[in-house]
């Protein structure tokens, strides 16, 4: 390969390539010098150029998902309404509060059986999980989409190096 083959296809990818005295120089378009990278020949220099072009594209598109997920479009509607969310953060609220309560009552040794009251705080318990559970659902199923894709990627970057 020649070293203007090799600027051609680095600058289609945004990379830069020099040669001086034998050893080629592949960095990022206006990148600084701690980005650099340095061989001795010119194969290894365009394949890690290439490599440093796709993790960047890479990094960018997890940042586009991640800004997506956190970032609701003009004109797009939003997964779960501000209203629908607020009510279940309210449920999980009162939920909680009922669990207090319940706990707080278990330690009063003057309320009839304390077996009844166990079974209350437990019957309140699975309420306060399941609808954890359901709201962690509606919330967060774009977080872990993202985290999915991030992961992947990370792996197969990782496979190719």
């Amino acid at each position: 390969m020649t070293l203007k083959s090799a600027k051609n296809t680095l600058r289609a990818r945004g990379m830069t390539i020099n040669s001086r005295e034998g050893e080629y120089r592949v960095n990022f378009s206006g990148g600084s010098e701690p980005m650099a990278y340095y061989t001795n020949d010119i194969e290894d220099a365009v394949n890690t150029g290439i490599a440093m072009a796709d993790q960047r594209e890479a990094r960018r598109e997890a940042d586009r998902k991640l800004a997506q997920h956190f970032v609701t479009p003009i004109g797009a509607k939003p997964a779960m309404s501000h209203s629908e969310e607020f009510a279940l953060r309210t449920d999980l609220r009162a939920i909680e509060q009922s669990l207090f309560q319940l706990r707080y009552k278990a330690l009063d040794y003057t309320i009839g059986n304390p077996q009844e009251v166990l079974a209350k705080i437990e019957a309140v318990r699975a309420q306060l999980d399941s609808l954890t559970s359901n709201v962690r659902d509606q919330i967060d199923p774009a977080r872990v989409e993202i985290r999915k894709s991030i992961h992947a990627k990370a792996l197969a970057s990782n496979a190719q190096s």
